[in-house]
């Protein structure tokens, strides 16, 4: 395995996995910074939308507190196995499954997931699934700026502009790289 310079060895696993399944984008060091960040600030399980190649768990498993439990879900199975096999001893539960089988295991004290799986999910379902004083964040999403929030076809973006008038959260979205958003909330 070729080391990645400033990524640490778990996610350059991660990483390798992205490339043999044939992902040409996966969780960025940009996103995953901020993941390991957000996971050393809470209190109780986190929970993650999507395993994918495992970048988002390795990193939230590298931020969170030892006694933290990941876990983290994808409905396919080989995807699954090989995440599994990367975080190996890593105290991270990989679920097979969709947001029932993962919200099972909540309230979380940390929910990540990508921008796509937040516009299938009403706000209220999302917020449910996070302990009060928890964190949300969604992510996957280019930059968008100005009032109101617009998608890449320049359409208003409804799923921004919604969780940023959610009453049950305090929510905002910052810029991770040129070409990379994400939104923060927090539970009231």
């Amino acid at each position: 395995m070729i080391p990645l310079p400033g990524t640490p060895p778990l996610v350059t696993a991660a990483l390798h996995n992205a490339l043999e399944l044939g992902y040409l984008t996966t969780t960025r060091n940009e996103t995953g910074r901020l993941l390991a960040t957000l996971a050393g600030s809470v209190h109780g399980p986190i929970g993650e939308c999507e395993a994918g190649c495992g970048a988002g768990a390795a990193w939230l498993r590298l931020g969170a507190h030892t006694r933290t439990h990941v876990f983290t879900v994808d409905d396919d199975e080989n995807r699954c196995q090989r995440v599994r096999d990367i975080l190996d001893g890593q105290d991270v539960e990989v679920i097979q499954g969709g947001w029932d089988d993962l919200v099972a295991h909540g309230p979380f004290g940390l929910l990540s997931m990508p921008i796509r799986i937040a516009r299938a999910t009403p706000i209220p379902t999302i917020v449910k699934a996070v302990r009060h004083g928890g964190l949300i964040l969604i992510d996957d999403m280019p930059p968008s700026f100005g009032f109101p929030p617009r998608t890449l076809d320049g359409g208003v973006d409804q799923t921004r502009l919604s969780w940023r008038s959610e009453e049950s959260v305090n929510c905002t979205e910052i810029q991770l790289a040129e070409d990379l958003a994400a939104i923060i909330a927090v539970r009231h």
